[in-house]
């Protein structure tokens, strides 16, 4: 848990050193293996991230969140017919449907935020996940707007705000340093 907080603090080369201790105590509890993967993830080290986050996967194919994290990791190298394949052996897409995920390409990639976009009429889910995809589609204005509405939810991953890549896009935009300030984490 201290591992955690000092990624939300931002040191998370630190944090690293913290799941590295975790890990060496029990080498096959998978939950510590996979935050030396999204440490790793943290650190924009996507090999490290993918390599770590297969093994895990290996272990315990049935961890939804190793799925996403690897999906991610891949999306963030360019690798993006294998950051979908990924996202495909998902036993749960959570609020995304197979058929959505199957669009494949990058561009399919706008064409599932607007699907999951217009979920949030019907169903809740955190719209900092809707915001994700419309940043990585290269939708940085929707994105904000949506992050802004995150904020005013009390969107609880929102404390990861500062160490997620995918808003590395963002960081210089005034509107999302005000979140960033908001968030106050």
């Amino acid at each position: 848990f201290y591992g955690v907080y000092l990624t939300l603090v931002g040191q998370i080369a630190k944090a690293l050193e913290e799941f590295e201790r975790a890990r060496k105590l029990d080498p096959f509890e998978p939950h510590f293996m996979f935050e030396v993967a999204r440490t790793s993830f943290f650190l924009r080290e996507y090999d490290q991230a993918i390599e770590q986050l297969e093994t895990t996967l290996e272990m315990d194919p049935a961890r939804v969140i190793d799925h996403w994290y690897l999906f991610r990791a891949y999306w963030q190298k360019g690798s993006y017919d294998e950051a979908w394949a990924a996202l495909l052996k998902s036993p749960n897409l959570g609020p995304m449907e197979r058929t959505d995920v199957e669009l494949g390409n990058e561009a399919g990639i706008l064409a599932v935020a607007r699907k999951l976009d217009e979920r949030t009429d019907t169903r809740y889910f955190p719209k900092a996940f809707v915001a994700l995809f419309y940043n990585l589609a290269g939708e940085k204005d929707r994105a904000l707007q949506l992050l802004e509405k995150a904020v005013e939810d009390r969107d609880p991953s929102l404390v990861y705000l500062k160490v997620f890549p995918e808003w590395d896009s963002l960081r210089d935009e005034p509107r999302f340093q005000e979140l960033v300030r908001r968030v106050n984490f």
